[in-house]
């Protein structure tokens, strides 16, 4: 039930407590002192300027929400997949995929573009809404499928 963490672990140990981490509630924050965790990249990382060397790189993990699967938007469909913050797919209308841009997890806010248009906004369990911008402006919504 923690929503933040302050380790300084060995790697082996961060790697068999990353499921751990995932499934902590999005949002929360992990904080590592020298070792990072494998294959996430820190959403921010500073190194002190002092005689702590070598342990002066401090590192900050937010967990994202789970988002990875098919969710239906007004117009057409999302696949995503998902790499810890770092989020790919593509949005479907009548059988034509588009690539999805720039898309990224910060805790349970989202954002991604798809063509002209820049979206983000919020995820709630099954459901993600918010605002677009560019090209279309307005709401946006979609479901788990």
């Amino acid at each position: 039930q923690a929503t933040v963490l302050a380790l300084f672990l060995l790697p082996d140990n961060l790697r068999r407590l990353t499921p751990a981490f995932l499934d902590m509630q999005p949002g929360s924050r992990i904080v590592a002192n020298y070792f990072g965790i494998d294959g996430w990249q820190p959403d921010f990382e500073e190194e002190m300027k002092s005689d702590c060397e070598p342990w002066c790189v401090i590192k900050l993990y937010i967990v994202p929400a789970r988002i990875a699967g098919k969710w239906r938007m007004e117009q057409g469909d999302l696949e995503l997949t998902q790499r810890f913050q770092v989020v790919f797919g593509t949005y479907s209308v009548n059988g034509v995929k588009t690539d999805i841009t720039n898309a990224r997890m910060d805790g349970n806010r989202i954002r991604f573009g798809i063509g002209g248009v820049q979206y983000t906004g919020r995820v709630q369990g099954n459901r993600m809404e918010g605002e677009r911008a560019g090209a279309l402006t307005g709401r946006w919504g979609a479901v788990r499928q």
